[in-house]
Formats: structure tokens, C-alpha cells, sequence
């Protein structure tokens, strides 16, 4: 689906040097990547859900959404909503020297209890 949805914004931007560049560093660093880039499939990525392998704790899903604003940029967002999925994230977290930000009384970021 991601190559799909790479094809789709290639259709929007042709030609575009950035895009040319990162195709070509994909494709020579993944054969998998390649050969599902000659296929020419071309889908807009909707979200859903997403299996990821970690060598560090294996298999675990996420959930996926894509913002997109007005101006065509695209932000996707990926969440485990619990369980063994959100464990995994978890210990990812950790093992990657990051916290979750404490919220206080005014439920943001960084405030006092």
C-alpha cells in the first residue's frame, strides 16, 4: 500500500528531483521495494491497519490515519490502542531513551499537578 501511495503522489508532482532521488535510494536499497515499484500499482492510503516486524519485539499492528490539509500535505499518524501491541510500542519507546510527557492539572505537556 505505502509503494501504491508513493505512485499517487508521484502522478501529483512529476518529475520531481526529491521524489526521483528517493525512489531510486529506495529501490536500490530494498528489492522488495523495487520490484513493487515496477508494478505501477497506484492507491491513495487511507489508513487502517498496519503489522510491523521488529527485531526487537517482533510482530505487533498499529492503527493508521492519514490528515491531509488543504494544501495536499499529508501527516499519518499511527497509534496501538493496547494490548501486546501497545506493550511492544512501549518497550520500543524505552529502549530508544523516550518518555511519555506528563500531564498535570491543565492537561498539557509539562504543567504542575
Amino acid at each position: 500500500d505505502s509503494v501504491a501511495d508513493l505512485r499517487a503522489v508521484a502522478a501529483a508532482d512529476p518529475g520531481s528531483p526529491e521524489l526521483e532521488a528517493l525512489v531510486t535510494e529506495l529501490s536500490a536499497a530494498s528489492a522488495e521495494f523495487a520490484e513493487l515499484w515496477q508494478h505501477y500499482d497506484v492507491r491513495v492510503n487511507s489508513g487502517g491497519l498496519r503489522r510491523f516486524r521488529h527485531p526487537a519485539v517482533g510482530l505487533f499492528e498499529l492503527t493508521s490515519e492519514v490528515l491531509t490539509a488543504v494544501d495536499g500535505q499529508r501527516l499519518l499518524v499511527f497509534q496501538a490502542p493496547g494490548g501486546a501491541d501497545h506493550d511492544a510500542i512501549t518497550l520500543l519507546a524505552m529502549a530508544a531513551g523516550t518518555r511519555r510527557p506528563r500531564y498535570g492539572r491543565t492537561g498539557r505537556p509539562g504543567t504542575a499537578s
